[in-house]
């Protein structure tokens, strides 16, 4: 169970990661498009070029949401496996045990902790890991599209970095 729920939470990520890897395909398209108006070409070329982008999007868009979902999904389970475990366990408890913890400590296990869990896995190592992966992909497609711009980006964001830190 427990390995069949993580692999659809990886499953599940690497179908979010498609989509914003599509969505680094965007600005590509996009230009393409801007210049096949604007070029010697023909009109079927920029219409071609503006029903990949319509194509791209939508893709991209469910790919992204269908991932986010799936995630949420997972991590909804999880808390409910979870909390159900902890109250059957709390019904299996001797009735000194109740005496002895506190109606406050014992309503936060059940609630607060599995809530911060519920976080975590939503916002936790995968997020950071599709996150990177994004941002490697977007200075790579940067760099793709303007070296000069990237060098004057990374000029500034190290300049405003320093500003901050003083």
């Amino acid at each position: 169970m427990f390995f069949r729920r993580w692999k659809s939470f990886i499953g599940f990520s690497l179908v979010g990661l498609l989509g914003g890897l599509l969505d680094l395909a965007l600005p590509v398209v996009m230009g393409r498009f801007i210049d096949s108006l604007w070029g010697p070409t023909s009109s079927g070329e920029s219409v071609t070029y503006l029903a990949f982008l319509a194509v791209l999007m939508v893709v991209s868009a469910i790919l992204m949401t269908v991932g986010d979902y799936s995630l949420g999904l997972i991590a909804e389970e999880t808390v409910f496996g979870l909390r159900t475990r902890l109250v059957q366990r709390a019904f299996r408890q001797p009735i000194g045990w109740y005496q002895k913890v506190s109606p406050g400590d014992l309503s936060s296990r059940l609630t607060n902790d599995t809530e911060k869990l519920r976080a975590a896995i939503n916002n936790g190592p995968i997020e950071i890991f599709l996150n990177a992966a994004l941002l490697l992909g977007t200075v790579s497609v940067m760099i793709w599209l303007s070296p000069l711009l990237v060098l004057v980006v990374i000029v500034i964001a190290v300049i405003g970095l320093a500003e901050s830190v003083r």
